[in-house]
């Protein structure tokens, strides 16, 4: 079972640090370079901005994106605000994003302040571009995609129009 985290914790259990550690001692593969991720200091705060991804719990999307972040070793880069579907949270980040976006969706990523992006695959994209890693050489990503993803996907879609038809 999953563990839930509500919106303002960061979503790095033990579980998963404990998985990156151990794929970091069974691989070969550099690190990310921390500072390859575009954080934005601003001069007047001296603080810098971590890229805030909104996951929705159970959205294959977000699950795809999370299961990147994790293989990519990018978790402690970015801030993950993970919410349930009908909670309190969910409705004020959705409240939050609707001021920004044309439609609000999940997975969402604010880059930096005011500046959002949505697809799951452009998300993966700008990370990956910023952290210099070639999606390609990340097996268990591949392995999501290329399989449990797309089972996923369709019994999410089939569940999200029954629940539509009930309405």
């Amino acid at each position: 079972m999953s563990e839930y985290r509500p919106a303002g914790a960061l979503a790095t259990p033990a579980a998963e640090r404990g998985h990156a550690a151990a794929y970091s001692s069974a691989h070969s593969r550099p690190t990310a370079n921390p500072q390859c991720i575009r954080q934005k200091a601003f001069a007047m705060t001296n603080t810098v901005f971590k890229p805030i991804v909104y996951l929705l719990h159970g959205c294959p999307f977000c699950m795809k994106v999370r299961v990147f972040l994790l293989e990519a070793r990018l978790l402690d880069q970015v801030d993950i605000r993970l919410v349930e579907q009908g909670s309190k949270e969910k409705c004020q980040i959705t409240e939050k994003l609707a001021a920004h976006l044309p439609k609000v969706g999940f997975p969402t990523v604010e880059l930096t302040p005011g500046q959002y992006m949505t697809e799951s695959d452009e998300i993966i994209a700008w990370f990956a571009k910023g952290a210099a890693i070639d999606i390609a050489t990340l097996p268990t990503f591949q392995d999501c995609v290329g399989g449990i993803f797309k089972d996923h996907i369709s019994l999410y879609r089939e569940n999200m129009r029954l629940q539509q038809q009930a309405v």
